[in-house]
């Protein structure tokens, strides 16, 4: 399985990749309140604890952040999923699902254009005890990718913001600010073994098509209060094939 397998080429670690730049992070995060916290992100306030086990030690996120991360436990499911040696966290935001991996892999390179977001994460690793295992690095994964190498790739490209669930059909080639497609083909020249991180009503036509005409696709669903969240994408070793739920069956923890 992908755990036990040893990457057959070594990333360069002297070559120069950009890691985080010095932010200062409180000229550019907001600690919120009960009583500060905008109107639009009340919602995700009061999930705090599910969004962050340790949120009240000093965790600390950007707007955008908020309603971006991925919940705790569906971030330590999917760790569980994706463990490896080296796993690649194309777009770690503020670095829910990059701490999560730093549990259970060797090593974890995660990625961010933003800077102040990059920072926060490597903020909120050192909160968790993780950051030693983590390389953050400041850039855009199109651009680095052909310079990668890991044994997973995790994908979480940014939504468009939750205006998303206005829409019945999620559309990877046009919804998401980079073709979802390209995106995914781009990953699969570093490995066939990636964790596609989507919204709720993804096309699951979309999805399977990925995988090509002999590949696999196992998708899982996120369930909080008995509504569906969020989605899980897997393909190459990550699909399980021991139990076979048939599309759409998996379920994420809540």
């Amino acid at each position: 399985m992908v755990k036990k397998r040893k990457t057959e080429r070594e990333t360069d670690w002297d070559a120069p990749l950009e890691t985080t730049s010095s932010v200062s992070l409180d000229s550019s995060v907001v600690d919120y309140t009960t009583e500060t916290v905008p109107k639009k992100l009340i919602k995700y306030w009061h999930q705090r604890h599910r969004l962050w086990s340790r949120f009240n030690e000093g965790i600390r996120m950007d707007y955008e952040g908020w309603f971006s991360v991925t919940p705790e436990r569906v971030a330590t499911h999917i760790a569980q999923r994706c463990q490896s040696n080296i796993v690649i966290d194309a777009f770690c935001g503020v670095g829910g699902n990059a701490i999560q991996f730093a549990f259970v892999c060797e090593r974890v390179i995660a990625i961010d254009i933003d800077p102040v977001r990059l920072a926060c994460a490597k903020h909120n690793a050192e909160i968790y005890g993780v950051a030693d295992r983590i390389d953050f690095i400041l850039g855009n994964f199109m651009q680095l990718a052909p310079r990668l190498h890991g044994d997973v790739v995790f994908l979480s490209p940014p939504w468009g913001g939750p205006e998303y669930l206005a829409e019945k059909t999620y559309d990877i080639q046009s919804m998401i600010p980079m073709d979802g497609n390209v995106l995914f083909h781009l990953a699969r020249t570093i490995t066939p073994n990636i964790a596609y991180f989507l919204p709720r009503n993804t096309s699951m036509d979309q999805l399977a098509m990925l995988a090509g005409p002999s590949g696999v696709c196992e998708v899982e669903q996120a369930h909080m209060r008995g509504k569906t969240k969020c989605i899980m994408a897997y393909y190459g070793e990550l699909v399980d094939m021991s139990s076979d739920p048939g599309p759409e069956e998996g379920t994420l923890p809540s």
